[in-house]
């Protein structure tokens, strides 16, 4: 509701992706009465999405998380799930971990304050060299491997 209500108030376009392998629980009915231009999408691939989009919200950690990331999206992730316990240190800086009663001053900062929207932008370039190497170059190094072992 939150999120709804806020990107309402900010005059900001928000579609919501569901996981395809979690049963939806009213988001749709409950964004719908927000806003009604609120879309839901609950198939097909989020890569698809994260280009065009201003800032990535999520709830948990995901792997979206990275391509946001690559993309030099700002990412935002609310706490639901600290009950599991510390997130480990590689994904500690992948995002700004805010509880939801944070989430209109966070946003507002996101796009009022340059050096920190900069900052968040650096932590997720970092976040994605931890995760992946070989970027831009992967195709070309497992072509290469498999000419060597032929």
């Amino acid at each position: 509701k939150k999120v709804c209500t806020l990107s309402t108030k900010l005059n900001k376009k928000l579609i919501i992706k569901l996981h395809p392998h979690i049963p939806e629980l009213d988001e749709a009915k409950i964004s719908k009465s927000i806003n009604a231009d609120i879309q839901i999408i609950k198939q097909g691939y989020i890569s698809s999405l994260i280009p065009s989009c201003s800032l990535f919200i999520t709830s948990g950690i995901t792997s979206a998380m990275i391509d946001a990331a690559y993309l030099k999206k700002p990412i935002i992730r609310i706490k639901t799930r600290e009950w599991w316990g510390d997130i480990d240190t590689l994904r500690s800086n992948s995002s700004i971990p805010i509880s939801i009663n944070d989430l209109d001053i966070t946003i507002n900062q996101i796009f009022s304050d340059p050096i920190f929207y900069e900052n968040i932008i650096k932590n997720g370039t970092n976040f994605v060299n931890d995760c992946l190497s070989n970027q831009g170059i992967a195709s070309k190094n497992i072509s290469n491997l498999l000419m060597d072992n032929s």
